[in-house]
């Protein structure tokens, strides 16, 4: 079990948070891996895509409160 949990998209916040919860100094993060890909949306193209992987994940959703539409 873990007692945090960081966010890819507040990487920085994220990383800062846990170095002071565990009593180290952060850094600052650099990017890596980043992509320049357009919105999420654009790749699920049918109703029925998008609802089958919203209730693939729907229990990420929830814990972190992310809507996919």
């Amino acid at each position: 079990m873990t007692d945090a949990v960081g966010r890819v998209e507040q990487m920085q916040e994220s990383y800062d948070i846990m170095c002071k919860k565990i009593g180290i100094q952060s850094e600052k993060l650099e990017k890596a891996n980043s992509s320049r890909r357009g919105d999420y949306r654009q790749y699920y193209t049918s109703p029925d895509l998008i609802e089958g992987v919203a209730k693939y994940y729907q229990r990420d959703l929830d814990l972190f409160h992310y809507q996919f539409e």
